[in-house]
């Protein structure tokens, strides 16, 4: 990118505090979060010369050397709740009130995880060029500035294009970042119109995205096994739903009620496949091709297999010490320490209360 892009995209960009609320420090303790709003206004773009050319990424790696990647993300906070505010940036087509809806969801994450960061969420509407100042701010922030080894890529390759299709379509996605590899990590998170969803549904959004968040701040070995694949996406629904409640945006019965149908009945049509059979990336790959399965196994299986788990324990076990003593114990540790089995023991208890009665599996939901 040249010095005249530089310079444009950087006086664009205004930014206006507009208000500070509690937020957390750690999980149990209060710090002030103050927002902030950018807000992004659409250029005159014109793509240069290397911005045309086909790129290949670039291996990011980190400058500095340590003994370890895991013990760099220590030493530098990457699991610890952190003081550094929340910023959320927003395309100019969209009111104030489209940031709160996001915000309103991450806050209230926020308040009972704790703060994971430095975080940045981005709130995209429907004017392409302003989406496409937003991508360029979004991978300067997630791939180490400008000069970044995977800056342009990610404009005009990878999640630039996703972020302007949420503006070309007018698109509700959402997506998380995680950006570990950095000399300074950090973590972002796009979410696109979320005034279009029914009132609550994008905080309730906005919230599963920051138990990821959540989740990959405690995520230091990319060689561990860490959370199973099933409990990712199942424990971010779980709790987006509970404490969604308690914020009036959802009904966490119903909710779950609703995912409990859906996992009994893809156990009808496939009786031998089960959350053993996603555990990783790679195992959900090869059920693929058996069977379009995956994402209720992820979802809907996953939240119920994380309600038995928080019923064996409490809320604040699975969340406040199974998840964040990953970091020391390893995925699979963790597990047997504060569940009191392994995951294959798990595995064939879960399968037995899968055939229970509905009414009897829906007895073990905690009471909001």
């Amino acid at each position: 990118m040249g010095l005249k892009r530089v310079t444009t995209l950087f006086t664009i960009l205004s930014i206006v505090v507009i208000l500070s609320l509690p937020g957390c420090e750690g999980a149990d303790s209060s710090h002030t979060s103050s927002t902030v709003i950018s807000q992004l206004l659409p250029p005159t773009f014109e793509p240069t010369p290397e911005q045309t050319t086909t790129i290949t990424p670039i291996p990011t790696s980190t400058p500095q050397v340590f003994l370890t990647e895991s013990k760099r993300l220590i030493d530098l906070g990457w699991n610890r709740p952190t003081s550094v505010k929340t910023t959320y940036l927003k395309t100019s087509d969209l009111s104030d009130d489209s940031v709160q809806v996001a915000k309103d969801g991450i806050q209230a994450g926020e308040n009972y995880l704790g703060s994971y960061g430095p975080l940045r969420v981005y709130v995209i509407g429907s004017d392409v060029k302003a989406a496409h100042i937003a991508a360029e701010d979004f991978c300067s922030w997630a791939y180490g500035g400008i000069n970044g080894n995977n800056y342009v890529y990610c404009v005009e390759y990878d999640q630039g294009i996703e972020i302007r299709e949420i503006a070309e379509y007018a698109g509700s996605n959402a997506f998380a970042q995680h950006s570990r590899q950095l000399e300074s990590p950090n973590q972002s998170f796009v979410i696109g119109n979320p005034l279009q969803f029914e009132s609550g549904v994008g905080s309730k959004i906005a919230l599963h995205e920051y138990v990821h968040i959540y989740q990959n701040a405690n995520k230091v070995d990319e060689n561990d096994f860490g959370l199973p694949l099933w409990l990712e996406e199942g424990s971010a629904e779980f709790l987006a739903l509970y404490l969604g409640q308690k914020e009036g945006w959802s009904d966490f019965r119903m909710g779950m009620t609703e995912a409990l149908r859906s996992a009994k009945d893809l156990k009808e049509r496939y009786p031998d496949i089960g959350i053993q059979d996603i555990e990783t990336s790679e195992s959900r790959d090869e059920l693929q091709s058996i069977c379009d399965c995956t994402g209720t196994l992820q979802y809907e299986t996953g939240q119920w297999a994380t309600a038995w788990l928080v019923n064996r324990t409490s809320l604040d076990i699975f969340y406040k010490s199974y998840i964040p003593d990953i970091v020391e114990l390893g995925g699979h540790e963790s597990f047997e320490t504060h569940f009191g089995f392994t995951t294959q023991e798990f595995y064939g208890e879960f399968e037995k209360f899968m055939s229970f009665t509905s009414e009897e599996q829906l007895a073990i939901l905690p009471k909001n």
